[in-house]
């Protein structure tokens, strides 16, 4: 059995056994890519209309413009840079199962979440 490091966060009793890996349908090719891609152009279609109603009604119809209407520009912008990196990413491999990404791109998405020492 493997014995961790004393730094490591390695925990051998989360290794599935093999019982529990012929639970998995290795030769599933499906993707969860198109659902992140209508999730978040809904949000971002969302989050533009909202906003921009907000914008217009308290600058232009009210002529009153408060840090709550600054907050909101803030939080959109969170949201729309958010949304957009998932959309990003779905090129990258978000959406797969692991076992169907390209071992390059296991490698990279691997070295960059630092998950291998």
């Amino acid at each position: 059995m493997l014995q961790p490091s004393p730094r490591s966060t390695f925990n051998p009793d989360l290794i599935p056994s093999s019982g529990e890996l012929a639970r998995y349908d290795f030769s599933d090719k499906t993707s969860l890519a198109p659902s992140i891609w209508h999730v978040n152009l809904t949000f971002i279609v969302l989050v533009g209309v909202v906003v921009s109603l907000r914008i217009f009604t308290r600058a232009y119809m009210t002529k009153h413009f408060f840090a709550d209407d600054w907050l909101a520009v803030v939080a959109a912008a969170f949201i729309l840079v958010s949304a957009s990196t998932a959309l990003v990413a779905t090129k990258y491999g978000l959406g797969l199962h692991v076992w169907n990404l390209p071992q390059p791109m296991f490698d990279m998405i691997m070295n960059c979440v630092q998950v291998r020492t």
